[in-house]
């Protein structure tokens, strides 16, 4: 080979080198697994003179849950994250957390005493609650998925009924962002929680 196109082919080498490593990549948020499943789930609540209606959008793998809860107008009103019996209640807006048993805040909000575990089973897997668990004073009704696919739940008492329509699951490809920096955030009470995701 001769000295010039040995020069020349050296030359084109090292500018090939040097606009590679002048480009940037985006780094990725740390996600848990490489895929999740997520189901929409509708709510519809009745609580003596109380009615409310709430999607919430369920992403779940084996590393955690993430559970979004939405207005009527598809607005973020909290967050929700689960990592084994661990349950974080997040207002983004507001820059607020929660963190305590998810049972305490199921009966706070809805007045049903029921572990994540035991609701998670209910809903998705028709699962009914064993006598010793705290959904067995309710009464439950399970409807099967219709043409759309969509299934049905109704947890009633004297008092209160809650009514659960659940989309199909479907599977998704990446992970799950179940870690939160919650270092500027306000850590509230129950009580604080439930009067600053209805406001503005």
């Amino acid at each position: 080979m001769k000295k010039e196109s040995f020069l020349k082919i050296l030359i084109i080498f090292f500018l090939l080198t040097s606009y590679c490593s002048r480009i940037s990549y985006k780094s990725t948020p740390d996600t848990a697994g490489t895929y999740y499943y997520s189901v929409l789930i509708r709510a519809k609540v009745k609580q003596k003179d109380q009615k409310e209606k709430v999607k919430i959008l369920l992403k779940y793998n084996d590393k955690g849950d993430n559970l979004i809860f939405l207005g009527p107008l598809n607005q973020i009103l909290f967050e929700t994250i689960i990592i084994s019996s661990k349950t974080k209640m997040i207002i983004p807006k507001k820059k607020k957390y929660w963190e305590g048993k998810f049972s305490r805040f199921m009966k706070n909000m809805w007045g049903i005493n029921t572990s994540y575990r035991q609701l998670k089973d209910l809903l998705l897997n028709k699962i009914i609650p064993k006598k010793t668990e705290g959904l067995h004073t309710f009464d439950i009704t399970i409807k099967e998925p219709g043409k759309k696919g969509i299934s049905k739940v109704i947890i009633s008492d004297k008092t209160s009924r809650l009514e659960f329509r659940i989309y199909p699951i479907k599977k998704r490809e990446g992970g799950l962002i179940l870690n939160r920096d919650l270092g500027r955030y306000n850590r509230i009470s129950l009580e604080e929680f439930h009067n600053d995701k209805k406001g503005p």
